[in-house]
C-alpha cells in the first residue's frame, strides 16, 4: 500500500511540474506551435492548424487551452473540452487514473497510454492510438472514442477540420449552411467505381481506407482470414441452431477443426469451406424459413487433393455477419447480425441531401427509389427500430424522414421526396451515409406498379420505335434498346436506378455516335414496346406473359466442368461431354424457334454454370419445359446407348404433362430416330430434375467412353439427328399437352 501511495505521489508530482512547463501557442491563425510535455517524451509541435466544428459551430482554443492537433497520424482532442460541448459528461479519478466520459447510456473510461477503452465496465475496445495525457489534458483519438458514444466524425482534408455532432434529430434549418462537407473522392456511386469497394472517409489526414461492404452485397465484420491449426482430420456431424438466438447456426465436429474458408458469391450465398474434415452428415438442405435466410446446403465438396466439407448458406437479403470458431474449435459459428438502428439524422447543402443512419455497425441497405412514387425507401436487413420516427425536413430533394420497424427482420427508413434522384452510399464507422443528389441523366421517369419506362415527346424530338433495335442478352441478364442515332442531347447519361423485383437499373450509354437504353435486369424479362401521342412507353413484363411456350434448353456442364472425357487410348476423337453437348443444345433451339417456340439456353458458350443457377433460370423464368442435355460416361468401355432421366413429381395441373410422360416422349423419338440402344427412361435425383417447378427431363444421348458410340458423337449427321429427334419429341409433347395461360 505505501509502494502504491509513494508511486501516485511521483505520479501527480510529475503531472504538475508538466502542467507548469512553459507552454507556447503560436498566435499565427495558420500555424499551431507548441511545445507538447508528454508521458512519451517532450515533442516541438509545429503544423497547421486544425480546425475544430462542434454541432455545427468553430470551436476557439484560447490562453493555455489544447488546441486539437494531428498526431501519429490522428486527431487528438482535450477529451473534458470537447466531449462536454457535445453534451457528455466526463469526469477525472485521481486515485485511478482514469478519465470516464459518459453520452446516451454509454460509458468510456481511458488511461494514459493505454491501448484499450473499457466500455460499459468490462468491454475492452481496441484504440488506434492510445490516450496519452499532454500539457496536463488527456488527449484522446477522436475518431475511436466519439463514435463508440454514437457521435458523427467527419475529417475534411482540404481545410484540416474536424467535424463533430452529437448526432440529436435535427432539420436542415437547426444546421449552419456548409455543414459537414464532403470529400467528394470518397462518395462510391450507386452502381461501384474504385474496384468495386466502399471507402471510409478515414480520420488523420491519411486518405479513405478500405472497409469490406458493397451496396448490394452482405458484410463480413471481420474479414480477415481464421487461424489456421495443425490438428488431424475431423467428421461434421451436425448443423445445429441456437436456441437463444436463431440467427447463429453451429457446425459441429467431432474433434478440432484446423483450417476454415468463406467467400460470399454475388449472388449473397456464403460458402464456408471445412479443412480436413469428412461430411459424416450426408448431403442435405435445409428451408429455414426466415426472411434473410433461404437455405444452408452441406455436403462433401472434394476428397481429392484435399478433404474438404462445404456449406452454403443462401442469404435472402445483403446483411452483416460473422464466423467465428468456439473456443475448442469443435464447431463454427456462422452469426448473422441483428443491428439497432440508434439514430437518424438529416442535412442538406442545397444541392444534395445527406441522411445519416447510425446503427452498432454500420447498417448494411437495401435501397428500393422507385417502389412507391415520391418515396425513396431504405431497407435495413436484420434491423432494429425500438422508437419510430418521423420529422419534417428542407431538403433539396426531401421533404420528410421516417423510420419504422417494418417487420420483425427489417427496419425502413422512408424518405420523402420531391423528384427523382440519384444516390450514393458510404460506410463511415458505425454509420451509413445516403446522399440524394441530381441525376446525370433526363427525360427518363420509372413506374415500378407497371414496370414501365415513360419517355416523353418532348419539343425536337424525333424518336420513331420502329427505328429502334433491340439486342437480348438474356444469360446476363440484359436486354439493349439501340436508337438511331445520338440523343446523348435529350436523355444525357448515368444510370436510373430501379431495383424492384424486375429492373435493377437502367443505363444510358452513347458510344460511336449511338445512344442506347440498357436494361438490367433481376430476373429474364419480355418487353413491349409503344407509344401515344405525348410519350414513348418500354414496359417489362414476364416472359409467361406474352410466349404460348416456353423451353429451358440446359447444355451440361461447361467451363471448369468438362463432364465425360475420352478415356486415354480410345477412338481419336477427342470428345468433351461438355463441347458436344452445347453443339446439341444449340441445334435443337434452332429448330424449335423456327417452329415458334421461344427458347431460353442456360449457357451460350464454353463456361461454368453451377446447378442452382440452372434451376434458378428456368424457374424465375416460369418455362413449360426444362429438357437438360448430356453425353454419357462409364468406367467400363462396353456399356453404351441412349436413355432420358426424370424425376417423379406432381407437373402440371393444368395440362396433365409431368417429367415421367415428358421423358417417355423424348426417350422414344430418340430412338426411333438415332437406333441406338434402348436404356429406357429412368427415375434419378439429379439437381436440375429435383428443383426445377416445371416438367424436367435430362438425356443421355450415348456414351463417350464407348468406341461405337463415340464414334457416332463425334459426327456432324449423328449430332443433327440427335437434335432432330429432340425437337420432335418436345414438339409432341406440347402438341399433346397445350401450355395453357
Amino acid at each position: 500500500m505505501r509502494y502504491r501511495i509513494f508511486l501516485k505521489l511521483i505520479y501527480v508530482t510529475a503531472a504538475l511540474l508538466v502542467f507548469l512547463l512553459p507552454t507556447v501557442l503560436s498566435a499565427d491563425s495558420e500555424r499551431t506551435i507548441l511545445t507538447l510535455h508528454t508521458s512519451e517524451g517532450i515533442i516541438e509541435y509545429n503544423e497547421p492548424r486544425v480546425t475544430l466544428i462542434i454541432n455545427g459551430e468553430v470551436v476557439e482554443y484560447f490562453g493555455g487551452d489544447m488546441p486539437p492537433i494531428l498526431l501519429h497520424g490522428r486527431t487528438f482532442l482535450p477529451l473534458r473540452d470537447a466531449f462536454r460541448l457535445l453534451g457528455a459528461t466526463v469526469t477525472w479519478d485521481d486515485w485511478l487514473d482514469m478519465a470516464t466520459v459518459e453520452f446516451g447510456g454509454t460509458r468510456i473510461a481511458l488511461r494514459d497510454g493505454s491501448p484499450f477503452m473499457n466500455v460499459d465496465d468490462g468491454f475492452l475496445v481496441a484504440l488506434d492510438n492510445p490516450a496519452k495525457t499532454i500539457n496536463g489534458r488527456m488527449m484522446v483519438p477522436v475518431r475511436c472514442v466519439a463514435r463508440q458514444l454514437g457521435f458523427i466524425v467527419d475529417w475534411i482534408d482540404e481545410t484540416r477540420t474536424v467535424v463533430l455532432y452529437s448526432g440529436h434529430l435535427l432539420t436542415q434549418q437547426n444546421i449552419e449552411p456548409g455543414w459537414p462537407p464532403v470529400d467528394q473522392q470518397d462518395w462510391i456511386s450507386q452502381n461501384g467505381s474504385r474496384d468495386g469497394h466502399l471507402y471510409d472517409i478515414g480520420l488523420g489526414g491519411n486518405g479513405g481506407s478500405l472497409i469490406p461492404g458493397h451496396i448490394d452485397l452482405a458484410v463480413d465484420i471481420n474479414p480477415g482470414p481464421l487461424p489456421v491449426m495443425n490438428f488431424g482430420p475431423t467428421g461434421i456431424i451436425d448443423l445445429e441452431f441456437d436456441p437463444n438466438n436463431p440467427r447463429s447456426f453451429y457446425i459441429v465436429a467431432t474433434s478440432p477443426i484446423s483450417r476454415v474458408e468463406r467467400f460470399l458469391l454475388p449472388d449473397n450465398r456464403l460458402v464456408i469451406d471445412i479443412f480436413n474434415a469428412e461430411n459424416m452428415i450426408g448431403g442435405f438442405e435445409r428451408h429455414i424459413g426466415m426472411s434473410f435466410l433461404r437455405s444452408v446446403r452441406g455436403a462433401q465438396h472434394d476428397v481429392e487433393p484435399e478433404l474438404i466439407t462445404r456449406f452454403v448458406f443462401d442469404l435472402a437479403e445483403p446483411l452483416s455477419y460473422s464466423v467465428a470458431f468456439t473456443e475448442d474449435r469443435t464447431a463454427i459459428v456462422v452469426t448473422l447480425l441483428q443491428n439497432e438502428i440508434s439514430g437518424v439524422d438529416f442535412w442538406s447543402d442545397g444541392f444534395s441531401d445527406l441522411i445519416y443512419i447510425h446503427g452498432h455497425i454500420a447498417p448494411v441497405v437495401n435501397i428500393f427509389p422507385q417502389m412507391v412514387p415520391d418515396v425513396f425507401i431504405i431497407d435495413i436487413p436484420l434491423g432494429l427500430v425500438r422508437v419510430p420516427l418521423n420529422f419534417d425536413v428542407n431538403g433539396n430533394f426531401a421533404t420528410g424522414v421516417r423510420a419504422t420497424q417494418l417487420n420483425a427482420g427489417t427496419a425502413r427508413v422512408s424518405i420523402d421526396i420531391r423528384e427523382q434522384a440519384a444516390y450514393d452510399v458510404i460506410f463511415d464507422g458505425y454509420t451509413t451515409i445516403i446522399r440524394l443528389r441530381r441525376p446525370t441523366h433526363q427525360n427518363l421517369y420509372y413506374d415500378s406498379y407497371t414496370s414501365t419506362l415513360r419517355i416523353p415527346k418532348t419539343s425536337g424530338l424525333n424518336l420513331p420505335i420502329s427505328a429502334i433495335m433491340q439486342v437480348e442478352n438474356y444469360v446476363n441478364f440484359e436486354h439493349i434498346f439501340f436508337l438511331p442515332g445520338d440523343f446523348s442531347w435529350y436523355f444525357g447519361d448515368g444510370s436510373l436506378v430501379v431495383r424492384d423485383r424486375f429492373i435493377n437499373h437502367i443505363d444510358v450509354v452513347t458510344e460511336g455516335g449511338v445512344t442506347s437504353l440498357r436494361f438490367h435486369q433481376n430476373r429474364i424479362m419480355a418487353f413491349r414496346v409503344w407509344e401515344d401521342a405525348n410519350n414513348i412507353f418500354i414496359q417489362a413484363v414476364l416472359p409467361r406473359d406474352v410466349f404460348g411456350r416456353i423451353v429451358v434448353i440446359d447444355p451440361g456442364h461447361g467451363g471448369r466442368q468438362p463432364g465425360t472425357l475420352q478415356f486415354p487410348g480410345g477412338p481419336p476423337f477427342g470428345l468433351i461431354e461438355a463441347h458436344v453437348a452445347l453443339d446439341i443444345a444449340q441445334r435443337v433451339a434452332a429448330i424449335l424457334e423456327a417452329q415458334g417456340l421461344r427458347v431460353y439456353m442456360t449457357r451460350h458458350a464454353d463456361v461454368t454454370v453451377s446447378l442452382d443457377s440452372r434451376v434458378d433460370f428456368a424457374n424465375n423464368l416460369g418455362a413449360d419445359l426444362f429438357v437438360s442435355i448430356h453425353l454419357n460416361g462409364f468406367y467400363s468401355a462396353h456399356v453404351r446407348g441412349t436413355e432420358t432421366y426424370f424425376w417423379m413429381n406432381e407437373g402440371d395441373p393444368r395440362t396433365g404433362l409431368n417429367s415421367e410422360r415428358a421423358a417417355e416422349i423424348i426417350q422414344r423419338n430418340l430412338i426411333s430416330t438415332l437406333g441406338t440402344v434402348d436404356r429406357g427412361i429412368k427415375s434419378h435425383h439429379y439437381r436440375v430434375l429435383v428443383y426445377t417447378n416445371m416438367p424436367a427431363v435430362l438425356i443421355e444421348y450415348a456414351f463417350i467412353t464407348n468406341p461405337q458410340d463415340a464414334a457416332l458423337i463425334a459426327t456432324d449427321a449423328f449430332r443433327q439427328q440427335a437434335a432432330e429427334a429432340t425437337a420432335r419429341g418436345i414438339l409432341e409433347i406440347f402438341n399433346t399437352y397445350p401450355a395453357r395461360r
